[in-house]
Parts: C-alpha cells; structure tokens; sequence
C-alpha cells in the first residue's frame, strides 16, 4: 500500500528543521505546521511556502485531512498528546522520550493497538550517518558477531525549562541505548545501575533523584551487554552523544566530541585458526590490529534524492522570498532519514526501528534502570512489551 500522506509537524523549536524533509518528500502531500508560537508558525511557514498552519493540537486532531503527525513538543507532554493522536485516528511520530512512567508507556500501547496507527519513537541516533554506517558493516558482515557496545550522552540542563529540573539521567538515556537495540535487533533484559556524584539539593525535589550522573549495565536478549553512561547536571563536558559497537571483526567508535571523526579498527589477518586453535598470524604481542579515522559517508541510496540535501547544513533560499538566506543546520544527518523511515511506516512499506513495543521495551529499560539506581545498584527485571502473537 503506497499513497500520498498529509502530516502535521507540531512543535517548531526542534520540528523546524524536519519540515523541508517532509516538504520535497515525494509521498507527502500537505505539511501543516503547528506551534503555539504564532510568530515561529509564520517564520516557518513563509520559509518553505507552507499555507496550512495550525496553533494548538486540537486544531491538528480534529482536521480531518491530516493524515500523520509529528510530535516535538517537551517531553512532559509526549505520553498524553501521542495517545489523544492514536485515538483522533492518526499516524503518529513522536520525539524521544516516549513516557516517564510505565503507567504512561501502557497506556500508550493501549491507544495503538485499539487505533491500528502506526506509532514510531523518532529516537534519532540511529539515523546518523554513523550509525547507517554501522549498520551497512553488519549487514555485509564485515563486523562479524557484535561482542559488546557501549553508549554516552553527555549534557548539562542548568538553565533550560522547569521540567528538566532534577530529571533522573536515565529517563532521557535513548539516545545512548538505542544503538544497541538497533544493532543487535535485541533488547535489554536486566539491568544494573548507579548514580554518580551529588546534586545540589534543590534539583532533589521534582522527582526525588539526587544524581547527576548514571551508569548502567544492560543484558540484552542475545546475552551482549550495553554500557550506558547518562550526565543532566554538573557536568562541565560538551554535549556528545556517542557510541561503540564491538565486533569480532571490526571496532566501531564515535568521537570524544560530536565534531571528532569516528574510529575504526580491524584484525589485519583474516582471523583463521590453525588446528591447535592457535592463530596463523598471532605475534609476541597479539593480532595485529589497524586502526583508522573514517568519515562515513551518508547513505543516499536509502532516501529519496528530493531530500538528501538536508543529511548536511548549507545554505538555503526562502522559497517566498529569494532575498531570504539563512543556515540549514544538522547534526549527523539524520532529518531526512528519521521522515523516510516514518513516511515508510505510514504508507506500509516497512515497520519502523522502534514501533509501539520496541518503543515501548527501549523506554522500559530506561525507566528500570533509574529503579535499579534508586535501590543502591540492585540487579532488576526490564518489563517487556512483547507484540501478541
């Protein structure tokens, strides 16, 4: 089943930069945009020759044209605002994380399955150039067997709205989990965590957490495991959101800032055992190992041409107004991917990354792991959200 979708983008601080995506993506009809900010909705709106505009969600649910929406609001509203979306009828993508609560996330689920819409969790790492780059090296099995990843996000959120005030690390770790569950196609079965470092006492009180900083050791289903680190506060550190993926082949590392290219290592022998189990090429000091700095290149082949433009920043011209010239901005590509892959998903053409229960087993994880830091490290059971048979 293919056909033309109409989509709503609601949301413009962060939506903005999918709307030329959705804009020039050759199975999209209308685009609406949606904020409550009247002055953005038209910055937006006269930048890429959008006429359909809207200035609250209802307006969105209630439109009868709308087929899809796109949902970069703050994170407080994710879990309300995707299930009144399910329930108007509609497609819905929403930007990470997807609830706080488990309460949330089930309720969530219900909402889908009752509607029959697709739901997508827009985690957006693993639309990265890196990662389609990771992804290309396991699916030729250049990687080989995956032995162990690692993930990282680094931030600071003094300053920014109320909500973030004390968040738990792990309730917003996504961005550093889900390489691992797209890499290994598994998800995480237990879980160990700590918190690190202390918090100053009136970042305690919104949700009772009093770390800064958390770490945690997932088990997978496969049985690898996942090192996942998470900073909110304190932490003088540039933002990075960073992963490693470790083969048997080949060692896949992001950079120690955003802006370092990734590294990549690999046995230079072919890894042949002799019958004595020893290696054919193994030295004094081990298998040799070459290490390179690479610069993946973006996948364009997975997208459509109209849109891979927007995988790097340049320069754009206002389509209203030619005179009108600012910076389309990206970091790691992903925009166009992220609306390919939801496009897809919308028109049947494929079930995306993180559907309704990998969504909801990733935001499951991330909530347990807050639990098992809260409980001094205890070892604790993730709760799955397994589709019916």
């Amino acid at each position: 089943m293919t056909s033309t979708v109409n989509i709503a983008v609601v949301g413009l601080n962060f939506g903005a930069s999918f709307v030329p995506s959705y804009r020039f993506h050759p199975l999209v009809g209308e685009v609406t945009i949606c904020d409550f900010n009247r002055d953005l909705v038209t910055q937006v709106g006269d930048r890429w020759n959008i006429t359909k505009r809207a200035y609250s969600l209802e307006e969105v649910l209630t439109n009868p044209d709308i087929d899809a929406v796109h949902l970069l609001t703050n994170i407080t509203g994710h879990a309300d605002q995707a299930a009144a979306v399910l329930e108007a009828g509609k497609h819905c993508a929403v930007a990470v994380p997807m609830a706080l609560t488990l309460e949330d996330v089930a309720k969530i689920v219900a909402a889908q399955e009752k509607s029959g819409k697709v739901y997508m969790l827009a985690e957006t790492v693993i639309f990265t150039r890196n990662f389609l780059f990771v992804q290309h090296l396991l699916n030729s099995g250049q990687m080989g067997n995956i032995q162990f990843m690692r993930g990282a996000h680094y931030q600071d959120m003094d300053g920014w709205p109320a909500y973030w005030k004390g968040m738990p690390p792990m309730y917003y770790a996504t961005h550093a989990l889900a390489p691992a569950y797209a890499a290994t196609k598994s998800r995480a079965k237990r879980v160990v965590c700590f918190g690190s470092g202390k918090m100053r006492e009136q970042l305690h009180e919104p949700y009772g957490n009093p770390y800064p900083m958390q770490t945690a050791l997932f088990q997978m289903e496969d049985d690898t495991l996942a090192e996942v680190t998470r900073t909110l506060f304190h932490n003088p550190r540039g933002y990075t959101e960073a992963f490693t993926i470790a083969g048997d082949n080949i060692t896949f590392e992001t950079g120690q800032l955003d802006t370092d290219l990734p590294v990549m290592w690999k046995y230079q022998d072919d890894g042949t055992f002799d019958p004595d189990m020893k290696l054919t090429t193994y030295t004094t000091m081990g298998r040799e190992v070459t290490e390179e700095r690479i610069d993946p290149p973006d996948q364009l082949h997975l997208i459509p041409e109209s849109i891979h433009k927007y995988t790097r920043s340049h320069s754009v011209t206002s389509l209203s107004d030619p005179e009108d010239v600012f910076e389309y901005n990206t970091i790691g590509g992903f925009h166009p991917h992220l609306v390919h892959e939801f496009i897809n998903a919308v028109t049947g053409q494929k079930t995306p990354e993180f559907d309704i229960y990998r969504a909801a087993d990733l935001t499951a994880a991330c909530l347990a792991a807050h639990e098992s830091a809260m409980a001094g490290g205890s070892d604790t059971l993730i709760q799955s959200f397994r589709q019916p048979e």
